[in-house]
Parts: structure tokens; C-alpha cells; sequence
């Protein structure tokens, strides 16, 4: 049974985040693809007439262009080419995406209900490891978090990566509306606690925006807290440096001589990069970014909300000027949502200031910091050849001043002054008196963008939503932590369990169980410190791997 002070106060309600969704075509279930389609089983599914001629042709162009110097490559080619590899993730006039393209949504079925839906029929099923819960599961690895919290008190709210950011808005307003009446006979509360994650933040600031005011709620106030989980409240330096086409000082280099060589993994291919004209495959590379933008981005308004604040500006002719009114389909549809949004996003802090006086929410911030744009292996490596990565304190993938608004901040690598107000980490990049929440702000050092790996920032998710820890002066969370990635902890455990059931000396044995304690109580511990705990799970690795 549950401690009194750990049970469910309102039902979690998790905004999930870029490949945090389920996506996949219809005759395929299984088959899965959430941002881009990345194999060539889905993208080459039902391939549209010629489309495999206008690839070569490209292609030939392309590397006439790489090997003359002279651009060989018009907008046309590049617009036909993007149009047949895109079209999964091209909407219609109305913002929908082709009917053949199956977005898994959960509605307001709690994790309880979905658990008995098969995930393939949509049909009711008693194989729970078929079940939509379990695929919510792999996105999103909170399955511990759910036990304690109660899977009948927790939902989630996902979207189309490739949607209308206020359409988004208006759905969750009516999810959580539903999840309100389908709490009624559970534990009757009348508000949700939102947790929104990376990109999910875009979309909890664009219902703040539409169902809020800054004198407060529109209508019933449905939120008791916003727990932000490593969320894009003023969108990713990342993404605004792609859009921009502006790599930093020795993206060249980071781009040819070591993301190109380890991509071709042979020295005569990459003998043969030493022959092409650099400077014209930049302008070819440059060109592909205003296709992406022409044939995709700029027909959904999803992206645009990752756009900093501060760097929209610099973009704004780029994105909407020009004769792209001309070549865009949704071109004003998402001129509008980009401007409310960025208006909104400049509005923000003033927002969750007057949300908490005024109607009560409460704003807490779970981040990590320290690491450099693509400075962990992962399908955002990419971003390291980008500008802001050798310039930036950030989890990999978005920088710290949106995980954590207002927070203070020098790159890696270097320090802050302090000042007598100061609260600075213990390596002193980053300055949490600034933040806009300080008392309700915490920050985990070397924590990349994947923050469910860390079973500490999850039981923080589980203890502030009970109200069990109010603010940073509890100590069994403190506000400056350490990383944690359980994934291989797990492994090995599992492992130790089979091989305590194998034939092995009584020797062996004694000495799996002591690591398997040290690695579980490593596991229940709050303090993470990574070079021990990664200590205790190379122990067990090396008596059960």
C-alpha cells in the first residue's frame, strides 16, 4: 500500500516530445518512424512513379556539381526529390497528414486502459506486452514511475510531429477536459499536472498562451502544476543555427574530415571527398536547407516554435520573406502561428508569474547542463557542426537558458563570477539564482537530452507530484546533481538473475549478490555520483557479461 503522503494528488498528464510518438503506416504497424522516415522498408513503400529517375538525376547532378564546382542543381530538382522523400511527412491544406500515415493517439485513456488495448488492432486485449502502454513504455520509461503514482492516475498526450502548434493547444485543452471527467469516480481532483518534455514545452506554452491570460484563466483552470522535463520553452540555438545555415568556425572540417570519413568507414571512398569542390557542396547544402524549409518546415507551424526568441529576428526574412509566399502552400498559416507564438514566447516569464500569483500553478524545472550541442553520440550528433555547439552549456541538444529560463550561464568548459546572490553549480558554468524559478529549479550535471534515463529525475517527477519534495531544499534532491544512465545497470541485473539460477560456484555467487546490492542500492539512492555508480555496474558487468 502506498504512503499517505505519496498518493496521486492529480493525474499526470505527460506532452510528449520529438520521437516520443508513435508514428508508422497503416499496413505496417510494427514498423516504426517518428521524425523522418529512416529506412528505406517505409521510405520506398508505395514509391511514387519516377521517383527513383529523379533521385539519380539529382544525384548526378549533385556530383557534377561536387566534382566541377559549377551548380548543376536548380530548385526544381531538389523540390521534386524532396516532395517523394517527404511525402510521409507532408500535410494537406488542412494540416493533415496523408491517411496512409498512422499517428498513435492515447486520448484520454488512462495508462490502466491502455494497457488492455492492443497496439496493433486497437482491439481489447489480455497480452498486456502487446499493448499501447508498452509502447509508451519504450518512449518513455517510466514504468516504475507509474506504479508508485498509480497507472490509473496517468495519461499521455502526444501529437504528430508534423502539426499546427495552436491545433496541438486546443486538443490538449480538450483531453484534459476529458481526463477531469474520467478522474470524477477515481479521486475526483478538477485539475492535471502537465509534464511536458523537450518539445512538449512548445506545446504547454502555446495552451498557456491560447486558455491564459496574464490577468489568468480564460475558464476553468485545469492545471495544478507544470513539471518541465528537459523542455524547449525558448527553442534549440541548434535548430536556429540549421535554419540559418551557419556552422561555426570549423564545421568544414568536423563535416568532411570526420563525420563524412566515419559515414563511409573506407579510405577510398574517403580519398575521393579530396577531389570534390567544397565551397560548391556548401551551396548545394545550403540549398537543400531552403527545400527542407519550402517542401516541409514552413508547412507546419511545429517547428517554428523552436526558434529562440532572440534569434527570430535574425531568421524572419529568411522564413517569411522573399517570394516564399508564393512557393509555400500554408505559407500564411504558419506566418500567423509563428508570430503569435514568438509574441507569447516573449511574454512567457510575465505569463508564469501571473499563472502562479493569480490562479495557483506551480513551475518546476528538470534539466541537464554541461555538455556542448552534439557532445553525446546520439541522431543529434549532427549538431556539433553548428555554431553555438563550442559556444553553448546545454544537454546535448537544447541550451540551458530554455530547460531552465533565466538561468545564468558561461560555456563549457569555462566559469562564472559569482556575485553575493549567486548560486552557482559545483563546476560554475551555470547560476541558478537567475533562473526564474530558483527554489523549484533542478539541474543535473552531464545529463544529456534523454533524461528518463536517469531514475533520480524521475522519482523527483513522482515526489513533487505527490508533494512530497516542494522546493530544492530537500535534501535527498538537491538542486545541483550528478548524471545517470540506468540503462546498462538494468541489463546486468537481469543478467545476474539468470546466471544466479546457473550452475556457477557458491564462490561466484556470493559475489554476484554483493554487486547486485551495491548496484540496487545505488539505484535507490537519490545522490548520484557517476564515477561510482558507473563503478558498481562494471563490477557486475564483469562477473555476469
Amino acid at each position: 500500500m502506498k504512503n499517505e503522503s505519496r498518493k496521486a494528488t492529480a493525474p499526470i498528464v505527460f506532452v510528449t516530445g520529438i520521437g516520443q510518438t508513435w508514428s508508422s503506416l497503416r499496413h505496417d504497424p510494427d514498423h516504426r518512424w517518428n521524425l523522418f522516415p529512416g529506412d528505406s522498408e517505409v521510405l520506398f513503400y508505395n514509391y511514387p512513379k519516377g521517383g527513383k529517375r529523379r533521385i539519380a538525376s539529382f544525384a548526378l547532378r549533385a556530383l557534377q556539381t561536387a566534382l566541377t564546382g559549377n551548380d548543376a542543381v536548380q530548385k526544381k530538382h531538389i523540390d521534386a526529390v524532396m516532395q517523394d522523400l517527404l511525402r510521409w511527412c507532408s500535410v494537406d491544406d488542412n494540416g493533415n497528414l496523408p491517411e496512409e500515415v498512422d499517428v498513435r493517439i492515447y486520448g484520454a485513456r488512462s495508462f490502466e486502459e491502455l494497457s488492455k488495448v492492443d497496439f496493433a488492432t486497437g482491439k481489447p486485449t489480455d497480452d498486456e506486452s502487446k499493448s499501447l502502454l508498452q509502447r509508451i513504455y519504450v518512449d518513455i520509461p517510466c514504468r516504475e514511475l507509474a506504479a508508485e503514482y498509480g497507472r490509473e492516475n496517468m495519461y499521455c498526450f502526444n501529437y504528430s510531429t508534423f502539426s499546427d502548434l495552436y491545433a496541438d493547444a486546443d486538443k490538449l485543452h480538450t483531453m484534459l477536459q476529458q481526463v477531469i471527467e474520467d478522474q470524477k469516480d477515481k479521486t475526483g481532483a478538477k485539475q492535471v499536472i502537465l509534464v511536458p518534455m523537450s518539445m512538449g514545452a512548445t506545446v504547454v506554452s502555446a495552451y498557456l498562451d491560447k486558455y491564459y491570460t496574464d490577468d489568468g484563466c480564460t475558464g476553468d483552470n485545469l492545471v495544478q502544476k507544470v513539471i518541465s522535463v528537459v523542455g524547449a520553452w525558448d527553442g534549440s540555438d541548434g535548430l536556429a543555427d540549421l535554419l540559418s545555415c551557419n556552422g561555426g568556425a570549423d564545421w568544414d572540417k568536423k563535416f568532411y574530415d570526420t563525420m563524412l570519413r566515419d559515414a563511409l568507414d573506407n579510405d577510398i571512398l574517403y580519398k575521393c571527398i579530396s577531389l570534390i569542390d567544397r565551397k560548391a557542396v556548401n551551396g548545394l547544402l545550403v540549398k537543400l536547407v531552403d527545400g527542407l524549409l519550402d517542401n516541409l518546415l514552413l508547412n507546419i507551424s511545429t517547428f517554428m516554435a523552436l526558434i529562440p526568441k532572440n534569434r527570430f529576428a535574425g531568421l524572419e526574412q529568411k522564413l517569411f520573406g522573399g517570394n516564399r509566399s508564393h512557393t509555400v502552400r500554408r505559407y500564411e498559416t504558419v506566418k500567423t502561428e509563428a508570430y503569435r507564438y514568438h509574441a507569447a514566447q516573449c511574454n512567457l516569464q510575465n505569463r508564469m508569474y501571473s499563472l502562479r500569483d493569480k490562479c495557483g500553478i506551480q513551475f518546476y524545472f528538470i534539466a541537464g547542463y554541461n555538455i556542448t550541442f552534439g557532445g553525446v553520440k546520439s541522431d543529434f550528433g549532427f549538431l556539433n557542426l553548428f555554431d553555438s555547439a563550442d559556444k553553448t552549456n546545454s544537454d546535448s541538444v537544447i541550451q540551458i537558458e530554455s530547460t531552465v529560463p533565466g538561468t545564468r550561464w558561461t560555456k563549457c568548459g569555462t566559469t562564472l563570477t559569482a556575485n553575493p546572490d549567486s548560486r552557482l553549480s559545483p563546476d560554475q558554468t551555470i547560476d541558478a539564482a537567475t533562473a526564474w524559478f530558483p527554489d523549484t529549479s533542478w539541474y543535473f550535471e552531464g545529463q544529456e537530452h534523454e533524461l528518463g534515463t536517469n531514475n533520480t529525475a524521475l522519482k523527483l517527477i513522482v515526489s513533487i507530484a505527490t508533494g512530497d519534495v516542494a522546493d530544492v531544499n530537500d535534501p535527498r534532491f538537491p538542486q545541483f546533481n550528478q548524471s545517470r544512465d540506468i540503462r546498462k545497470a538494468m541489463k546486468y541485473l537481469a543478467k545476474a538473475e539468470k546466471e544466479l539460477l546457473d550452475d556457477c560456484s557458491d564462490e561466484k555467487k556470493e559475489k554476484i549478490r554483493k554487486a547486485v546490492a551495491d548496484v540496487r542500492t545505488m539505484l535507490e539512492s537519490t545522490i548520484n555520483n557517476r564515477k561510482e555508480d558507473d563503478k558498481k555496474v562494471e563490477v557486475l558487468k564483469e562477473l555476469v557479461d
